[in-house]
Order: structure tokens, then sequence, then C-alpha cells
């Protein structure tokens, strides 16, 4: 290791070190002044949770969801479900956007795998 080098990987710049002294300095004569220095921290945004109920509309079965507040900010911003809400499987995430519980999903739109596919005859 090179004479002068500092144990650990950490460099200093000398435009970091100026800016530290510029700082200190400020404080020093701020505190002479008789002013105090407060040093605020800012905070992070507090997790917020949102409950929504999804009612069926054909049915009246309902089911509540506890989501991510900034997660339905997004969705009602224009966010697709999918992105919003990763950790909903796809039956919940559409009846929060349908409201339909799968049971009236399934009976109103049957399975359509056995159609015929586009191209063939029936």
């Amino acid at each position: 290791m090179a004479a002068g080098a500092p144990q650990g990987g950490v460099r200093v710049t000398p435009a970091a070190l100026l800016l530290a002294l510029l700082v200190l300095s400020v404080v020093a004569l701020l505190s002479v002044a008789g002013l105090r220095v407060r040093w605020v921290r800012k905070r992070e945004p507090a997790v917020v949770s949102v409950t929504l109920t999804a009612t069926c509309p054909e049915c009246g079965d309902s089911k509540t969801f506890t989501l991510d507040g900034a997660a339905v900010e997004s969705w009602r911003a224009g966010m697709h479900a999918q992105r919003a809400f990763p950790e909903l499987n796809a039956e919940d995430r559409e009846r929060l956007i349908s409201g339909f519980c799968p049971p009236c999903w399934d009976e109103l739109w049957p399975d359509e795998s056995n159609d015929v596919e586009w191209g063939e005859e029936a």
C-alpha cells in the first residue's frame, strides 16, 4: 500500500474536504453570532395502508383488501393493476378492477378455451 493512502480504501477528494470545511465554518460563525444551528433530518414518508372493499355487482358478495397506499395511488393514477399489486393473484386483481367475484365472472364469461381458433374451420 502506498504511503499516505488511507486504510479501508476511503478517499476524500479535495472538493469534499473544502465543502466540509465550508459547512463547519458557517456553523462556527453562526454559533459565535449567538444563533443556534438545528440539523433537520428528512423523514421518510410513512407507509400507509388502504382498505378497499370490492362488492360483486351480480351477487353482492364482497371481499376486503388491505393494500399499500402508494400502490393504490399509482393504480388510481393509471398504473396497471398487475404492476401496482404484484402480490395479488389474477382473480383478486380482476375483482378490484371489475368487482365481479370468480363464480359470477365464470358464469358471465365462460371459459373460451374450447372455442375455434382464428383461421380454423368449425
